[in-house]
């Protein structure tokens, strides 16, 4: 687990929780904003400065940077197929061994990526921006609502949720929010 807005990173052992701390150069001691991983010996956390760790299996350590970005949200299809989304509006992809920055960078800072198994992806972001992944590109759709959304959730069939400020709550389902 990460806590987010903080350093701090915890194992949960099966009852109970312990402190963790990554090794390396003092970027290990951003603020980490999110975890993901695609099984428990390959983990990432992203965070401010453009931190991004990676656990593998016995050690968390410092990989390399992903330029300044405030990275925000982290979520993959699998190990070599890796997404997160920075507070810049921009969405970087890790491809197996390195992390680029993906093009075009978005007008809104981006809060959240989840991503199914089966390709399907969601992005989500400020003043109610969403974006959808089909035909290898992220492609944007229409929320009808103004909040920053901060959370999104999507599952191998393509039906996603997304939640933000004020209470907004949004399910896609047959092509519309």
């Amino acid at each position: 687990a990460v806590k987010a807005g903080s350093s701090t990173t915890a194992r949960w052992n099966g009852s109970t929780w312990s402190p963790v701390t990554p090794s390396g150069t003092p970027a290990a001691k951003a603020t980490l904003n999110a975890i993901w991983g695609s099984k428990a010996n390959d983990l990432w956390t992203v965070g401010g400065s453009g931190t991004a760790l990676h656990y593998d299996g016995s050690t968390w350590t410092v990989a390399s940077a992903i330029g300044t970005l405030n990275l925000q949200g982290l979520a993959g299809s699998s190990g070599s197929d890796i997404w997160a989304v920075s507070s810049e509006g921009v969405i970087v992809r890790y491809n197996g061994s390195t992390w680029q920055n993906q093009i075009p960078t978005q007008p809104q800072p981006l809060y959240d990526v989840a991503v199914a198994g089966s390709g399907q992806g969601w992005i989500v972001g400020g003043s109610g921006l969403t974006l959808r992944w089909e035909a290898n590109k992220w492609n944007q759709y229409l929320s009808n609502v103004s909040q920053d959304l901060r959370g999104v959730w999507v599952d191998p069939q393509g039906e996603a949720w997304t939640v933000g400020q004020n209470g907004a709550t949004l399910r896609w389902s047959g092509g519309t929010w």
